[in-house]
């Protein structure tokens, strides 16, 4: 097995606390047992559920732009996704203009998430039709040498709605153990020490704390969001106080709650769907290559959508989206 770091620190990689992901491409068409394997897994993979040659297209579609803008390595095959080395630009820019440089626009990608045979599947899956979030949409890049994303479920994130509200990840190209691919803690979704957490909200302050409540309602009769040093002084009303990130080490997480971090060699057109009350994270990317991938919601449509997430103009983690909290 290669290399697999989480924030530079070996993942514990034993059987018991690391494994693959229950494949369900068997029971593709099976929808009551997809439900079933849902409610207690609270994830289902499917290998290769995408046309392979769509989400090439895809990938492709996205490596252009990101050469052209001088994020991958001279001269190395487009399909390939060989970084740039450090400082050829910087990968860490701080407005993360990578990321709109491949998927603004992008028809490819665009096609990709919301296709027909997405439709067909949670018509089926949610009984009922479904609606693609498209402000929920995303196209993420994990550079060489890029830490981890950290431990985290999107309930608190945009479980304001429907909590019937899915996620599918879709690696852009074929993805080891050592690329930073996305990963799922084993029986999280229904652990009672998490139960707390699944209800927290990230951007529900403190209303007791007179500094936060004065900043916040001076942003907004201001008509603007909270500058970054007035974000460091308001107190989240949250099981963890902070911004609902669960914890920033993997492998601690696992000690503490039992279960394995489950992941896979991913291969182009499988797709990974989570409950919003998984916990997931990614491994380091200790490979040359750009690591991209994709990832996108859908819920049924007859049932409420987060108010932060609602097109055109959503209003995302920003303060007009803050509930403030007495108690």
């Amino acid at each position: 097995m290669n290399k697999i770091t989480y924030n530079g620190q070996p993942m514990a990689t034993s059987p018991t606390k690391f494994g693959e992901f229950k494949r369900s491409d068997s029971v593709r068409e099976d929808i009551k047992e997809l439900r079933r394997r849902m409610k207690e897994d609270g994830y289902l993979f499917l290998p290769g559920f995408l046309d392979r040659d769509d989400v090439r297209v895809a990938r492709l579609s996205a490596a252009k732009r990101l050469a052209k803008a001088g994020y991958l390595a001279d001269g190395s095959p487009l399909e390939e996704c060989i970084a740039a080395p450090d400082g050829d630009p910087l990968p860490a820019t701080a407005t993360k203009e990578h990321l709109h440089i491949a998927k603004d626009n992008n028809q490819k990608i665009d096609q990709l998430i919301f296709n027909d045979l997405l439709i067909k599947f949670f018509d089926n899956f949610l009984g009922r039709k479904s609606l693609h979030v498209n402000s929920l949409s995303r196209f993420r890049t994990k550079f060489p040498k890029e830490k981890a994303t950290s431990v985290h479920a999107d309930s608190p994130y945009m479980g304001r709605g429907s909590n019937q509200l899915y996620s599918i990840w879709i690696p852009l190209g074929d993805t080891g153990f050592d690329q930073g691919g996305l990963m799922v803690l084993e029986n999280s979704n229904n652990h009672e020490v998490l139960r707390s957490y699944r209800q927290d909200d990230s951007d529900t302050y403190c209303g007791n704390d007179k500094i936060s409540r004065t900043l916040v309602n001076q942003a907004l009769a201001d008509g603007r969001d909270l500058k970054p040093d007035e974000h460091k002084q308001l107190k989240w009303a949250t099981s963890s106080g902070n911004r609902c990130v669960f914890s920033h080490d993997a492998n601690a997480t696992c000690e503490k709650l039992g279960g394995r971090w489950l992941t896979t060699k991913y291969k182009m057109g499988d797709l990974l769907i989570l409950s919003i009350y998984t916990l997931h994270a990614s491994t380091d990317n200790n490979s040359e290559k750009l690591h991209i991938s994709c990832d996108t919601r859908y819920q049924p449509a007859s049932e409420p959508i987060d108010e932060r997430w609602i097109d055109p103009n959503p209003i995302r983690h920003n303060v007009r989206g803050y509930r403030c909290e007495i108690g």
